[in-house]
């Protein structure tokens, strides 16, 4: 009877630290969530987002293009109150669908080598880079000072810094 105790107790710490260690690795693998100052290409603060990782989705939420990568993040500013929040997917690299929406920037390879990951909003994104990194956006380069930027449909680049 004692052995049996002995062990369920053994069994009980091992499931517990299981259990912690899946969540410190969730937490430690979410880089984007936080809050960052928007600023202009002129570094102009213009505004303060917050970017919080939510449910992921399933794979009969999405067309099958999408069912690669389920996770999702909020995206919301502190103009609105952070009352409008906008669902944010990374970008699409699947070699087996030959998805890549790096391609089109010319950064698959800063992708490949870990140096750039990029979230998609529809009428905009945001990427995370390594700090001074040279970014070339059609025939246009700027050095990501702070790792962060984006581009917003008719508005073009602006800079990101994480506030926390």
């Amino acid at each position: 009877m004692k052995i049996n105790l002995i062990v369920f107790n053994i069994f009980l710490i091992i499931i517990a630290f299981i259990g912690s260690f899946n969540t410190t690795h969730a937490q430690t693998e979410d880089k984007w969530s936080g809050e960052y100052m928007l600023k202009s290409n002129e570094s102009i603060p213009l505004d303060t987002i917050r970017i919080e990782k939510t449910a992921d989705l399933k794979k009969d939420e999405v067309p099958s293009k999408y069912e690669s990568d389920l996770q999702r993040w909020t995206i919301a500013s502190k103009k609105d109150a952070y009352a409008d929040q906008l669902i944010a997917r990374r970008f699409l690299f699947n070699t087996e669908s030959e998805e890549d929406e790096y391609k089109q920037f010319g950064w698959t390879d800063l992708y490949l080598k870990g140096k750039m990951e990029c979230l998609d909003l529809g009428h905009m994104f945001i990427c995370q880079t390594e700090r001074k990194e040279t970014i070339s956006i059609d025939e246009e380069s700027f050095v990501s000072e702070t790792g962060f930027f984006g581009v917003r449909l008719h508005y073009g680049l602006f800079l990101l810094e994480r506030l926390k």
